[in-house]
């Protein structure tokens, strides 16, 4: 016991002059080394002179921290028990070639980092390629590791950037090699440092959108297409004015132009919101969207929620009788945003599609869209409302932007979709006597005057009018008022209870989804029943109740 106090006594007092020297040679001729790996420590003691032998006859390594011996092998492997500064000493014994003995302690200390707290700088960059285009645009991307807080870009052409840590566009004005230099380094207790360099080259044309931005007609919001999403932004700055183009076309080209005095909160300029370049936003700028017209996908940026006010697609009908006097039918389904219960807030613009099977309407005008001047959105003096129809793909895409100036909210139906129906298509498709016809409702975007997204709930399902065939039918076909038919609780997620008019003689009760695939068939000879309905997916279907007098129809929601 007393010789291992000694030892850490020793040890210490090495510590404080040995220490001082990580290369310090020990006074018999040897020296050693450590390394590092995360917390695993390397070690091993060599001969500094040449002469004696190649390593010391008896040696002991061990920790001043508790003097207790872990090897006694010329190199060793051992893990620290934390990170921080640790210190190893050797006591060891030579006897030299001419007899003598020697003997001494050595100690050193290493500092052992941990990995999650090193900063290691690395970017890695391309030519720019955004929507809109930027000559003499590089994008940078910052992917340097570790825990800094703080970085700065130099870009080699006298500019510097501290703001943009992730990824960052730089526009060079000219051509030439530049070298790109990122810093990255922290100021706290476990401070890291780190910087890369890279030479790269950059290629400026000579074409007149070197020094003016580029407008591409009819693209406001600079996504790369024009589409009904673009109309909010000439919303956005209607009526106001800036420097016009020359030369101007809506033809799809990129064309040079001044910047305006003002952008909006994604930092767009308003000269691209001036799509034919007169110097005057308004009415005359929604020709270059139609010209270079592309269809509204999902890929575009949705502020649908499940938190937001709900939207919704309502037919005026729940039911509609094909006869030989109605071949062509017209259907009306209301747009409502909002309800009684849930008012939408401060709303500017409004851009969404429908999906409708095309296959069921009139090719030369299967649906158009009227807008209602009595909704809370204003009146055509405030709104801009817009659709377009493309028939190959069953969707209509719709815009209502307000022009005012200010965000709006409130409740209620915006307009009305009028879908003209060839009923002999239905007809032809009716094999269980009826059909039903779907349409789905894909909100693009809400957005208030700053561009920002409002949350908005689209419907679970889609919309749907059911079709009674009275064409085939042995007998004519009527149409039970809707009073007459209760169902409850709607919605339902176990039995749901169908009460008829005692006036009435049922015959039978059919359950169809969305889709107009029958999933449940029931014969019915009394006025009430129950029909379990905790095997159907949750979702919207159509319960179809045939009696002697006629058919009806009521929607339900089955909820799980």
């Amino acid at each position: 016991m007393k010789q291992l106090l000694q030892k850490i006594q020793t040890a210490f007092l090495l510590l404080s002059v040995i220490c001082l020297s990580q290369s310090a040679i020990g006074q018999c001729g040897y020296d050693i080394e450590l390394t590092s790996n995360d917390l695993v420590i390397q070690g091993h003691i060599y001969n500094t002179t040449g002469y004696g032998p190649d390593v010391p006859q008896n040696l002991e390594w061990y920790l001043p921290t508790d003097g207790s011996t872990f090897s006694t092998e010329a190199a060793f492997q051992m893990t620290a028990p934390a990170y921080g500064e640790c210190s190893v000493c050797i006591d060891y014994k030579v006897i030299q070639q001419n007899g003598t003995e020697c003997s001494e302690i050595i100690c050193k200390a290493i500092t052992l980092v941990d990995p999650s707290f090193v900063c290691d700088a690395s970017f890695d960059y391309a030519d720019y390629a955004g929507p809109m285009p930027i000559v003499g645009g590089v994008d940078f991307n910052n992917i340097s590791s570790g825990p800094f807080t703080e970085f700065s870009w130099d870009f080699g052409d006298g500019t510097v950037d501290s703001e943009s840590t992730g990824s960052v566009t730089h526009v060079y004005s000219e051509s030439g090699s530049y070298e790109v230099r990122l810093i990255v380094w922290s100021g706290t207790a476990q401070d890291c440092y780190s910087e890369h360099s890279q030479t790269i080259e950059v290629y400026v044309p000579d074409n007149p959108c070197d020094q003016l931005e580029c407008v591409w007609p009819g693209d406001t919001d600079g996504d790369g297409v024009a589409t009904l999403a673009d109309m909010i932004n000439i919303g956005v700055g209607f009526g106001m004015e800036g420097p016009a183009r020359s030369d101007v076309t809506n033809d799809w080209d990129a064309q040079a132009a001044q910047d305006w005095n003002m952008q909006n909160a994604s930092g767009v300029n308003y000269k691209h919101f001036d799509c034919n370049g007169d110097g005057v936003i308004g009415i005359n700028d929604i020709p270059a969207i139609h010209s270079n017209y592309a269809m509204l996908e999902n890929g575009i940026t949705s502020s649908a929620t499940s938190a937001g006010a709900p939207i919704s697609l309502r037919f005026d009908v729940d039911t509609v009788v094909i006869t030989e006097d109605n071949q062509y039918l017209e259907i009306n389904a209301g747009l409502y945003l909002g309800n009684s219960e849930e008012e939408i807030d401060n709303i500017y613009g409004l851009v969404l599609y429908f999906d409708y099977p095309k296959n069921y309407t009139v090719e030369t005008s299967p649906v158009a869209f009227d807008y209602n001047e009595n909704s809370f959105f204003g009146d055509l003096s405030e709104v801009l409302p817009l659709s377009r129809n493309t028939f190959d793909a069953g969707q209509m895409d719709m815009v209502i932007t307000r022009k005012g100036g200010n965000n709006i909210s409130g409740q209620g139906r915006l307009s009305t979709l009028k879908f003209i129906i060839d009923a002999d298509i239905i007809d032809g498709r009716a094999e269980n006597e009826g059909e039903i016809f779907p349409v789905g409702i894909n909100l693009v975007a809400a957005v208030d005057i700053d561009g920002n997204p409002v949350e908005i709930t689209l419907p679970e399902e889609p919309a749907g009018v059911f079709f009674q065939n009275g064409l085939n039918s042995t007998r004519t076909v009527e149409l039970i008022e809707d009073s007459k038919i209760q169902v409850y609780p709607n919605p339902a997620n176990d039995i749901l209870q169908l009460k008829i008019s005692d006036e009435l003689h049922p015959e039978s009760v059919e359950v169809f989804d969305i889709l107009g695939n029958r999933v449940l068939f029931s014969e019915m000879n009394e006025n009430q029943i129950g029909i379990n309905v905790n095997r159907l997916a949750h979702g919207v279907y159509v319960l179809k109740v045939k009696t002697e007098e006629g058919v009806g129809t009521k929607r339900i929601m089955v909820e799980k």
